[in-house]
């Protein structure tokens, strides 16, 4: 959640983008497209408007960049803002049983950073605050209408109702619509989708002829037949969340334009070319009497829309069989535009990167006891049946810092380019205060490995450089493969991301060395990485903890364990405003390894 101000903001620039080439799109073919198909691109936007807002599951797609939603956004922020407690998980010594000296050791300094809280609680407010005034504003509008439909009364003047009917038999409408009138609305409005109802007022037989009535009808039902109510409500939605985006309010305005321009043409299909001038004079008429309702269709249009619509009604011609090919051709086309489009909002609509679980056979894991509170996944992996089980899938895709759990491939990369060696890692201590008093002194691979001592590593990575430091990341494929300029602290000032599923991938090539590397330097690594014995049983491990403004607020444990026949790898993160380090991590850990994995 620490990135929710920039992705939110991100997400919107992109979508302004994207909004700019639909626009374009639908104006380059605008001579191709039919009134109808035009307004009826209003859907695969919808889709679009949704992306940000909906798993991209609910939609059907399985793209590896994104898995996140704004609502999980706003999900990890709410849980952010409470505090796990820190509690007395089980200690090693109840997985020890040979070697019950061995205890695994945590250590993080802190990272000051702004405090991404403030900010992004702040974005959050403005962003409901104004949504809840947008949402007012409706209601106000909406509740109005309300006491207009709850005063108004069944249509009950026979030869009005005649009309009526004979305007559904002409549209092969079956449904039940129900017409109602009211002194109160000053011309006709079309209501709901579920069950549509069409309100007119009361003086409109002693105002309107019996065709411009014909006109009228054909004009509402016509609302009724494509559904419009629920485009209007759509529309209202989305205006409510994206009130601060200007492209998309000034593309939605478009639509109610675009919905009247597709029920003339729908109604002028129906009618001789004789009628053409009569339901435009009608058209006239009726903008003498205005009404307007958000969630409302109705006839009535003004200003620059009504003339919008004249010009269509005089320019209306039959389409024959290949222009009507070429409607729909040019709006399959701009669909599969808007299609093309939802990767690439997609991938800024997570509260952060993630990675796919495609081609992994997977089953979840129910630990939620053993989390004591805190937010994070865990992932376990059997080599020998291939099995992956995950607790909280859609957080074991998610990157996070890794912390100390990358100096397992610092020290890796350290050996194989001959900085330090199996036989001889031992450094200096400089003499420089350090933040623990155990990290003042002479380290070696195995004790600097234990006690997460920056400083080691540091040095090892100073005299890689950040050239060959990459170079490693890329063939090892390690998460995002992104460092910052400071190489002291590249793994844990989120620049270098990587997922608990990619920890664990890492960890299975690590253990059969498919990264090609000495196998003198892998067991080097793996005897550093040794924790202890139970049961028979070794355990490999390391911890790793962000630590930001004297707060612990991210924690792994990743490792793996060997039985006789089988490995098994593993990967702990928790999340929390404080007290989620390393240490809870590999309680965690050990808790379900010990009463869920080893009965």
């Amino acid at each position: 959640m620490q990135n929710f101000g920039s992705r939110f903001l991100i997400c919107n620039l992109i979508l302004i983008a994207l909004t700019g080439i639909l626009v374009c799109a639908k104006r380059l073919l605008k001579n191709q497209l039919s009134p109808g198909l035009q307004y009826y691109l209003c859907i695969p936007y919808f889709i679009l408007l949704s992306v940000p807002f909906l798993p991209l599951s609910f939609f059907g797609f399985s793209f590896p960049v994104s898995r996140s939603s704004l609502f999980q956004w706003l999900s990890a922020f709410i849980n952010s803002l409470q505090p796990a407690s820190a509690q007395n998980l089980p200690g090693i010594s109840s997985m020890t049983a040979s070697d019950s000296s061995s205890v695994i050791r945590d250590f993080a300094v802190s990272v000051n950073s702004a405090a991404p809280g403030h900010w992004n609680l702040i974005l959050l407010s403005f962003w409901i605050t104004g949504a809840a005034i947008t949402l007012l504003l409706f209601f106000h509008i909406t509740w109005k209408f309300h006491k207009i439909k709850c005063g108004a009364s069944l249509l009950e003047k026979p030869e009005i109702q005649k009309i009526f009917s004979d305007c559904c038999t002409e549209l092969h409408i079956r449904r039940k619509i129900l017409v109602f009138v009211s002194p109160k609305i000053p011309s006709p409005v079309t209501t709901g989708f579920l069950k549509p109802r069409i309100f007119i007022p009361d003086d409109l037989d002693s105002v309107f002829q019996t065709h411009e009535l014909r006109y009228m009808f054909l004009h509402e039902l016509q609302h009724c037949r494509c559904l419009d109510g629920l485009v209007n409500d759509l529309c209202i939605l989305f205006r409510i969340l994206y009130w601060f985006n200007p492209a998309v309010l000034l593309t939605l305005k478009r639509i109610p334009l675009e919905r009247e321009l597709a029920c003339d043409a729908s109604v002028l299909a129906h009618l001789s070319a004789e009628d053409y001038p009569l339901y435009g004079a009608s058209l006239l008429n009726l903008a003498k009497k205005l009404s307007s309702y958000p969630s409302a269709s109705g006839m009535v249009s003004k200003g620059s829309q009504l003339r919008r619509r004249i010009l269509g009604i005089t320019s209306f011609r039959h389409r024959n069989r290949k222009q009507k090919w070429k409607s729909v051709i040019s709006y399959l086309l701009i669909s599969v535009l808007i299609a093309g489009m939802i990767p690439v909002l997609s991938a800024y609509a997570g509260s952060e990167e993630t990675v796919s679980l495609h081609g992994k056979t997977t089953e979840n894991l129910e630990i939620s006891t053993d989390f004591h509170g805190f937010d994070g996944s865990f992932v376990l992996y059997d080599s020998q049946t291939g099995l992956w089980k995950i607790y909280r899938p859609e957080l074991a895709v998610q990157r996070f810092s890794p912390a100390s759990t990358f100096k397992i491939y610092s020290a890796l990369h350290g050996l194989e380019k001959g900085i330090i060696s199996p036989e001889s890692s031992s450094m200096k201590w400089d003499g420089t205060p350090c933040a623990f008093p155990r990290w003042e002194q002479d380290q070696t691979l195995d004790s600097a490995m234990k006690d997460s001592v920056n400083w080691y590593f540091q040095n090892i990575d100073q005299l890689l450089g950040r050239t060959e430091i990459s170079s490693f990341l890329k063939k090892i494929n390690y998460g995002n493969k992104q460092i910052s300029k400071d190489l002291k602290l590249y793994w844990a000032d989120d620049s270098l991301k990587i997922s608990a599923v990619e920890q664990v991938e890492l960890l299975q090539n690590f253990y059969t060395n498919t990264f090609d590397c000495s196998e003198q330097n892998i067991q080097a690594v793996k005897d550093a990485l040794r924790v202890g014995e139970f049961s028979g049983r070794t355990l490999y491990g390391k911890t790793g903890t962000i630590r930001r403004n004297g707060r612990d607020i991210s924690g792994w444990f990743v490792g793996f364990v060997e039985t006789d026949d089988n490995v098994l790898y593993f990967a702990a993160n928790i999340q929390g405003v404080d007290h989620a380090d390393g240490s809870q991590a590999a309680a965690i850990t050990r808790s379900v390894l010990s009463s869920k994995i080893f009965l």
